[in-house]
């Protein structure tokens, strides 16, 4: 190969090289784009220049981009947010909005400036430069066109009670000559906004507060506050500040007494006031007998704490919610039962029969080495129980058909004035008295003796006690029925 097509061959491969480069670079270069609209472009040294950029991803994947910017010695840069300073990351096929603020240094020159942003793929490097127009104005050739400069310094408060108003300060510091009649405050956020209109003289120097309030019954939660200022149709860079609605909890105690006769009563109501629920122990000292005659609601638990008894409440008062405790104490039950006692005690005298008649029997000539029942000694006691005589007493017993009666009585009782055998009912024994004394108490005793011996028990009917009452009538009373043969009797 000749040196004339050597030459051509490589000047053929380095054009192809340098197409397929230029290729790729232009494809890089639509990968995404760089958009620049100027809203403040000429100004003075003491204000900013403020552009609004757009950055749009057109991949079909996620990518980085930062940015750097040309002549900055002379300039002073910030962005809105001041985090795209380090880099903007873009989802596949999104874009992006931000403010950016450029202010001159004490290096400027007056005149038109080339102001250049350059962003940069981190996917592809491939890389944009776009050119910022910049008038840096002359004040001291052109004082009628002054625009307003301001030095601005917002304090909002980090955390705000929802019950309180919260003060925003604002600090105003006008740059220039210039007289601003018409200045607006606006203060927003996602909950409240709020205009205020003020001036601002030449070279003054003031602060502004603005008070807000949120609903007090807000529930704690995040926002942002954002105070922006406008001075003769120009609007300076926002100030945002994200804050936190605390929670508060403030309980009201109400105490109510209501005593009367030995009843007392006892409510607690708790109201809470605030935006959070509340929790409160509440711990009430008792007694034994208080505790006896008291009821709670809602229920308390009952503790005993070195020796001390106390009823314990643990309640939860939501938001702008109330507790109501009630302790009862009634000590009307004592006087209640005292005069049930009483009562039942008046009725028994009252009412109980004024004779008394009980009957018991004794084993006679029988041991425990004979077997069975043949002789009883049966024994009835009548007692008169009141302070007044008792007339006309008649006593009457029955001697079961298994038994009969001993005709021989033993010296100083008293006879029957009556006996009377009965087909049914055994023999009847009748004993008639025509008094008893006061208080007086007589035995009356007879002796009967088994057909058979009886082996076991043998059970005697009910005695029969008759009398006459102050009203002339009849008045009839039985004993007990008694069972005789019991080991207890043997040898009496």
């Amino acid at each position: 190969m000749s040196f004339k097509k050597m030459r051509l061959f490589v000047g053929s491969i380095f054009l192809l090289i340098i197409l397929i480069i230029s290729s790729i670079s232009v494809s890089a270069a639509l990968n995404f784009d760089i958009q620049v609209n100027p809203i403040i472009k000429n100004f003075y040294p003491t204000q900013q220049g403020k552009y609004e950029i757009t950055i749009i991803n057109k991949q079909a994947i996620e990518d980085q981009y930062t940015l750097s910017f040309t002549n900055t010695p002379r300039w002073s840069v910030e962005t809105d947010p001041m985090s795209y300073l380090s880099g903007i990351t873009l989802k596949a096929n999104t874009s992006v909005k931000f403010f950016l603020y450029i202010t001159p240094v004490p290096e400027y020159e007056f005149g038109p400036h080339d102001f250049n942003i350059i962003a940069v793929s981190k996917n592809t490097g491939s890389s944009i430069v776009d050119i910022l127009p910049v008038l840096l104005r002359n004040p001291s050739k052109d004082f009628t066109e002054y625009s307003p400069v301001i030095n601005l310094d917002v304090d909002i408060p980090y955390k705000i009670n929802p019950k309180e108003e919260a003060t925003i300060e604002i600090d105003f510091l006008n740059r220039n000559k210039l007289d601003i009649k018409n200045l607006t405050i606006v203060v927003t956020s996602m909950h409240f906004s709020t205009v205020k209109e003020t001036t601002l003289g030449p070279l003054e120097k003031k602060t502004e507060r603005i008070s807000v309030k949120y609903d007090p019954l807000m529930q704690p939660t995040k926002d942002t506050i954002t105070v922006t200022v406008f001075a003769n149709g120009v609007d300076f860079k926002p100030t945002a500040k994200d804050i936190e609605i605390i929670g508060y909890s403030n309980l009201k105690e109400n105490v109510q007494k209501d005593d009367s006769f030995l009843k007392y009563t006892r409510s607690i109501t708790y109201t809470n006031e605030g935006n959070v629920a509340n929790k409160k122990k509440l711990i009430v000292s008792t007694s034994v007998l208080e505790q006896l005659f008291s009821s709670t609601t809602p229920d308390a638990v009952k503790v005993v704490e070195n020796g001390v008894r106390e009823y314990v409440w643990e309640i939860t008062v939501h938001p702008q919610g109330s507790v109501t405790i009630t302790m009862v104490t009634n000590y009307r039950y004592i006087v209640l039962i005292i005069l049930i006692l009483i009562l039942l005690i008046v009725s028994y005298y009252v009412f109980r029969s004024p004779m008394l008649i009980t009957k018991e029997s004794r084993i006679v000539r029988a041991s425990k080495n004979d077997e069975g029942i043949s002789h009883l000694k049966v024994l009835i006691h009548i007692k008169n129980r009141t302070n007044k005589l008792i007339e006309h007493v008649k006593v009457i017993d029955r001697v079961p058909h298994i038994a009969e009666l001993e005709k021989e009585y033993v010296v100083g009782t008293l006879h029957p004035d009556k006996v009377v055998n009965h087909e049914l009912k055994g023999t009847l024994v009748k004993w008639e008295l025509p008094v008893v004394e006061p208080y007086e108490e007589r035995i009356i005793s007879y002796n009967i003796k088994s057909k058979l011996k009886i082996l076991g028990t043998l059970t005697l009917p009910a005695a029969t006690l008759k009398y006459k009452n102050n009203k002339g009538n009849e008045v009839k009373i039985s004993s007990n029925r008694f069972i005789a043969g019991s080991d207890e009797e043997y040898g009496k």
